[in-house]
């Protein structure tokens, strides 16, 4: 398995030391044993923080950031509602939406809220 920090030195063809002046500007106390301990990580377990690895990315390859980037989880409803049920009442819940045409729970859920809504005399 390949270490990023590793392939992000041999691929911009940065040295060691470059790599760690820039970490440096954020973190002082990082030093040349500790980068050799990043770039093997499956040896020491000791991995670069996301901003100090984000701000290298940045500096060293902005273009291959966007493969290491954290990206939003892209739905297009992001509001979420929650509730917890009895393993039984699930089981005869999930049975019964999809008795009704239902696909899912969210669909179920949707249609549920909106009729609920549109019951209301009283919403704006």
């Amino acid at each position: 398995m390949g270490n990023r920090l590793r392939d992000l030195r041999l691929s911009c063809g940065a040295t060691p030391q470059e790599l760690v002046d820039a970490v440096r500007e954020t973190y002082p106390k990082y030093d040349k044993p500790l980068q050799s301990k990043c770039e093997h990580t499956d040896l020491y377990a000791v991995e670069l923080t996301y901003p100090a690895f984000r701000d290298l990315y940045r500096r060293f390859d902005p273009e291959g950031w966007a493969k290491y980037k954290r990206h939003t989880d892209g739905h297009r409803l992001t509001c979420r509602i929650y509730g917890r049920l009895s393993q039984e009442i699930y089981r005869r819940f999930l049975a019964q939406i999809h008795q009704d045409g239902f696909a899912s729970v969210q669909e179920w859920l949707a249609d549920a809220i909106l009729a609920y809504i549109n019951a209301r005399s009283d919403d704006p």
